[in-house]
């Protein structure tokens, strides 16, 4: 089973995170998914959430650092990776190559996440986008 919850977070990742595949966010996101961090519950809200990273970071990948699983949940450290191609909160594209880093924790049942905590390094990501002091 851990193994399998592994499987299925490196999925969401690189097929719908970075790839866009929405299907694979359906298959594997329980109706009553709940985000404590983030706020976002359930497939059609990440859908909703994702937009803009999505339009703004369109070669949006994923390094997997590790992760680590047990029963039911799993823990995954990553690094996003992007080149800021479109407007992201208010700042116009700049072309930067960006990487932030992020942490999810998730836990399953049945092979579909039903609760999840995510942090994302969102400051780190701000200040990559920032025009330069001077």
């Amino acid at each position: 089973m851990s193994t399998d919850n592994k499987t299925i977070y490196l999925r969401l990742l690189n097929e719908y995170f970075a790839g866009g595949n929405e299907a694979v966010l359906d298959a594997t996101y329980a109706e009553n998914h709940v985000n404590h961090f983030v706020g976002v519950n359930g497939a059609q809200a990440w859908k909703q959430f994702m937009i803009p990273f999505q339009a703004a970071f369109p070669d949006l990948h994923f390094t997997m650092h590790f992760q680590m699983a047990e029963r039911d949940k799993v823990l995954n450290c990553w690094t996003a990776h992007a080149t800021h191609r479109g407007d992201f909160m208010g700042i116009p594209a700049t072309g930067k190559q960006v990487a932030y880093n992020g942490l999810s924790v998730g836990r399953l049942e049945g092979g579909k996440v039903v609760e999840e905590w995510t942090l994302l390094d969102m400051f780190g990501l701000m200040q990559q986008l920032a025009p330069p002091q001077g």
